[in-house]
Formats: C-alpha cells, sequence, structure tokens
C-alpha cells in the first residue's frame, strides 16, 4: 500500500510539474566565441530578463537593469559541443529574477505562449532560372531562423504561411506604399500578431498599424529590420498579459475550496513561495473542504487571479478586493 501511495505521489508531482506555464528557472544557451565567461553570463541574464518582462524595449537600456548583479541570478552553467560549435548552456533563477524585477516596478509577463505569423515574400520568381536563386533562397532561411530564434527566446513561436502563386504575383508587382488598406489571411492562424517581410537588396519588414489586432492594416510607411520588427511586434502583443505593481503591502485573504489533504496544503503553500506577486503569506483558517492564506502583494487582486491561473491547478470561484476564493481541480 505504501508503495502504491508513492507511486501516486510521484506521478502527481510530475502533473503539477507539467501544468505549471511560470518556469522556476530559465534555460538560455550561447554560442561562445572566445569572451569572457562573465559575458555570457550577463547576456543570458538580460535575454532572460526580456522574456520575464515581456518587454524588449523597456529594458535594454534601464538604468535600474544595467544597475542589478546580473550573475547572482545563475544557478549553473555548464560547457557543449554541438556539430564542432562550443555554446554555454546557462541556468537562471527565474523565480528570484521575477521577484526582483517586480520589486523593481518592472510589469512581468505571465509566460502566455504567444504566435506570431510572420508573411515572408522572398521575392524569388525573378531570380528562378539564376545563379543567385540559391543565395535568395539561403538568405529568406536566414531571416526566417533569426525571426524564429528570438521568439523562441521570448517563449513565443513563428508561423510562416506560404504565398501561393496569385499572392507571390500580386505582392511582388506592387510597391509597399499600395499596401495600405492590405492585410493578410491571418484568422485560420489564430496568431496573436503578425508582420510582413519583403526581401529586395535585403530584408525589411513591416508591422500592422494595430499590431495587437490580427485584422488591422499594414503599415508600409513604417519600416524595420527584421529583428527590431520581431521584438517590436512581441512587445506588443505581450502588453496584455504583463502584470503591474500596484499598491504596496495590500492584504488579501486567498481561500481555496475541495482538496485540503495535506499534500494539497503544502502544493499550495509552494506555489504562493514561487508566486512573485506574493510577498508574504501565512496560513490564516484551515477546515473541512477549505483552507485560507492571508498573503501580502504589491498588486489587485485581478493580476493575482491572472497569475494563479496559468498553473491550471484552480478555478476561480468569486473574487473580491479583500479575498480571491478558489475551487480545486485535483
Amino acid at each position: 500500500m505504501r508503495k502504491v501511495f508513492l507511486i501516486f505521489l510521484f506521478f502527481q508531482a510530475i502533473f503539477l510539474a507539467s501544468q505549471s506555464d511560470l518556469p522556476e528557472v530559465y534555460t538560455v544557451k550561447i554560442e561562445d566565441t572566445g569572451n569572457d565567461i562573465s559575458f555570457y553570463l550577463d547576456q543570458a541574464v538580460l535575454e532572460a530578463i526580456v522574456r520575464a518582462t515581456g518587454n524588449f524595449e523597456e529594458t535594454r537600456n534601464s538604468k535600474k537593469i544595467m544597475d542589478l548583479d546580473l550573475n547572482s541570478y545563475v544557478r549553473e552553467y555548464k560547457f557543449l559541443q554541438e556539430q564542432n560549435k562550443n555554446f554555454i548552456e546557462i541556468k537562471i533563477d527565474a523565480v528570484e529574477l521575477r521577484s526582483k524585477l517586480f520589486d523593481l516596478n518592472f510589469s512581468l509577463f505571465t509566460e502566455k505562449k504567444l504566435k506570431a505569423v510572420v508573411w515572408v515574400n522572398c521575392n524569388l520568381s525573378s531570380e528562378l532560372k539564376s545563379k543567385t536563386y540559391q543565395m535568395a533562397l539561403d538568405e529568406c532561411n536566414i531571416l526566417k531562423d533569426i525571426i524564429s530564434s528570438e521568439a523562441k527566446k521570448r517563449g513565443g513561436r513563428a508561423i510562416y504561411p506560404i504565398l501561393d502563386s496569385t499572392e507571390i504575383t500580386f505582392y511582388e508587382g506592387k510597391n509597399m506604399e499600395s499596401f495600405e488598406n492590405i492585410y493578410f489571411n491571418n484568422e485560420k492562424y489564430s496568431p496573436d500578431g503578425w508582420m510582413y517581410c519583403y526581401r529586395e537588396k535585403g530584408f525589411l519588414c513591416y508591422l500592422p498599424e494595430e499590431p495587437n489586432n490580427v485584422f488591422s492594416n499594414l503599415n508600409p510607411y513604417n519600416s524595420f529590420l527584421p529583428f527590431d520588427a520581431i521584438q517590436g511586434l512581441l512587445d506588443n502583443i505581450s502588453d496584455p498579459y504583463r502584470v503591474k505593481s500596484g499598491s504596496k503591502n495590500k492584504k488579501i485573504l486567498i481561500t481555496v475550496q475541495g482538496n485540503t489533504s495535506f499534500d494539497a496544503l503544502q502544493t499550495f503553500k509552494e506555489f504562493l513561495n514561487q508566486n512573485f506577486l506574493v510577498k508574504k503569506s501565512f496560513l490564516h483558517r484551515l477546515e473541512d473542504n477549505m483552507f485560507s492564506f492571508m498573503v501580502t502583494t504589491d498588486s489587485d487582486s485581478d493580476d493575482l487571479v491572472e497569475v494563479m491561473l496559468t498553473d491550471n491547478l484552480l478555478t476561480l470561484s468569486s473574487k473580491s478586493s479583500e479575498e480571491i476564493i478558489f475551487q480545486n481541480i485535483n
């Protein structure tokens, strides 16, 4: 019987870990090109900060970020070799990093798995029989690799629809200004946002007039380099899923109904300890089929609910500014 119980706990732990959308560790892999190790550690933490905050523009030149001891958030690192290249795999304490960023009044991203549709016009039809065709095709694939890599670093995904022959003929034969009232066939991909890239002498990318609206017309008057375009797009579509710091040291009662076993209580306590919105917590009440924790937070109940529901362990029963009631789904 004891063996069966331990097996049950083992699989329950696996289930709980698999449900969490807020990682405890960020893993960053960087190619080693001969710089000092501290340089790579700093770069890895800066990359993790962009993911944690959901905003590249806000953090890249921030003095508050530059004043941090970035290396202190590194848990461990190791050297790898893949395809005759050297890499460093760096693990960063995501819980501590998010907590510090929130203390510094940065909004934090709830780790929604964002999906961006990237329409890429490689402009290859004029080079089909040319010696430069393969070079042009390689350039196009490199572009997609760059955009996909940047999206992946931020926990997102880029999708590349294929232009059909009619679309290729239409888009290659027009000046960008004529795209003012154009939006692409995005709805079948259910994306969070989209962009369009066009190859001429190099690649330039364009964002819609309203980046958060997949039906918004393309803005042909502002072009971006691919790196800046994907960062700008991800900044915009991440914004609705960012949690902002609110009133300081606010107390909210969190009640959980349902499974009140010792394991459930301990799991929830650990869950609160890892929640970057919760500064302090203590067990307030324990009864049959329910328990309550009093938490101190710098956020409001709406943001607290949004973050707590990302782990898919609870369902919301009711909320007010003073109490949130969840139902334990386990």
